[in-house]
């Protein structure tokens, strides 16, 4: 019932699928009529001698203004590299920061430890936002649980252990696996399906699950129709 945007990259099929409103991506000519705006914008910023934005930063605009013009209730915002200075980290209203797993990528520009990498990531945590985070390296909990306190935040880890009964799938379910999850308020959700194969993504999964029950009232038959329907092409993708 709610309208939701998406911003992630890279691309996989099309370009335009950075750019996506309720399963939609946006059209070619909203993509040109934003385009126009922001190209115009930045023609009056480098006439004022300030830089030309990135690319990238040209792509962010592009997406605020695509999800302003469907009025999005809510949009998930994926952060192009780290998070503290990404173009992302601008907004406001962050309802929640989910973080998954974090490893030494980037480390160019993110920094040469799994500390320093960290408190990149964890730039996105807001004031008061519920915050979400896949099992990580103690040294990285640790960053995150430091930025929790000082932002006045509540944490919630995935565990595990809490994952039980995977099964991959075969035949026509090649692509599927299904699982037992027992949440972080110990509700129990057995045999879900999830429309996504390696053995990685019932992590993933559990932790859309925990910012779903941080944030929204949706009903199980809801959360379950939303993990089965995901896809995310090119990703262990048959």
């Amino acid at each position: 019932g709610y309208t939701v945007g998406r911003y992630s990259s890279p691309a996989v099929l099309e370009y335009r699928e950075r750019f996506w409103v309720n399963g939609r991506n946006i059209s070619q000519k909203m993509f040109c009529e934003g385009l126009e705006i922001i190209r115009n914008a930045c023609y009056e910023m480098t006439e004022d001698g300030r830089p030309h934005p990135t690319p990238f930063e040209v792509e962010t605009a592009l997406a605020f203004w695509f999800f302003r013009e469907k009025k999005c209730d809510i949009v998930v915002l994926e952060t192009g590299m780290g998070g503290l200075t990404d173009a992302t980290n601008l907004i406001k209203t962050t309802l929640a920061a989910v973080i998954t797993s974090v490893g030494r990528d980037h480390m160019k520009f993110l920094g040469e430890s799994i500390e320093e990498i960290a408190r990149q990531k964890a730039g996105i945590i807001k004031q008061g936002c519920a915050v979400l985070s896949t099992d990580q390296a103690p040294e990285v909990r640790s960053v995150i649980e430091e930025t929790v306190a000082e932002k006045g935040c509540t944490v919630c880890f995935v565990d595990p252990a809490h994952i039980s009964r995977i099964q991959k799938g075969s035949g026509r379910n090649i692509g599927k696996l299904r699982f037992d999850y027992r949440c972080n308020d110990g509700t129990l959700l057995k045999n879900l399906v999830l429309g996504l194969a390696g053995t990685f993504q019932p992590q993933n999964a559990a932790l859309a699950i925990e910012t779903l029950k941080a944030v929204f009232a949706v009903s199980e038959k809801t959360l379950r129709k939303g993990l089965e329907t995901t896809v995310w092409p090119g990703r262990f993708s048959v």
